[in-house]
């Protein structure tokens, strides 16, 4: 058995996720959970990410025809982790009483909460990735500057690195994310292409860090 995490796009109506579970199961696979991730867009859909149990011998791929099947565009296809099964409130709540202990574990926990992976910065850096991270705040956390917190500690911590930059890609109607990023006092430039937004955000003295 493997986990994926899968984000796809639906439309906030009765009765579709009803249908992409469906075509889920028919490929063979089972949904474990569901989130809802950031607000519907102006076109009335939701992104909503999916941790999906794929059985040994199904190539992973499925999930992207099954998605497809009912319309609804698939975003993000990637593994997941058994961690991700645990509940986030729990373990947000856990990565907390550590860092009050010891602050100095501060990085290790940002890391732990956002499933990315601390680096030695001391190893050579290839031109490749070295780390990567998402941030996802549950409904009920929204709106109290988490997420801003969150990136700003993902961005301090990437410098103290030695990483010069952050790099991502973004469905193209998913502006959201450069307000985010300029409340964490960065400068993100963001150029469209192929249908997403490329994004370039330079860690050299943040204005909001500095």
């Amino acid at each position: 058995m493997a986990l994926w995490r899968v984000h796809v796009e639906l439309e906030d109506r009765p009765g579709r996720l009803g249908e992409l579970a469906t075509a889920v199961g028919a490929a063979g696979c089972n949904i474990l959970s569901v989130h809802v991730v950031g607000e519907p867009t102006d076109r009335g859909s939701v992104t909503d990410e999916l941790l999906v149990r794929v059985p040994e011998g199904i190539d992973p791929s499925v999930l992207i025809m099954a998605a497809a099947s009912v319309k609804a565009p698939c975003t993000l296809h990637v593994p997941a982790d058994a961690t991700e099964l645990a509940d986030p409130v729990t373990t947000a709540l856990a990565l907390a009483r550590m860092v009050a202990a010891d602050p100095g574990s501060a990085p290790r926990a940002v890391a732990t909460l956002l499933h990315a992976r601390l680096v030695d910065p001391a190893d050579p850096l290839s031109p490749t990735p070295t780390a990567t991270f998402g941030v996802l705040v549950e409904d009920t956390w929204q709106h109290r500057g988490l997420g801003t917190a969150l990136v700003r500690r993902v961005a301090e911590t990437a410098e103290e690195l030695g990483m010069s930059e952050l790099i991502g890609t973004v469905p193209a109607d998913e502006v959201r994310i450069t307000r985010l990023l300029r409340r964490a006092g960065l400068r993100p430039t963001a150029v469209l292409a192929d249908g997403t937004l490329q994004l370039n955000v330079p860690l050299e003295t943040p204005a909001a860090m500095a």
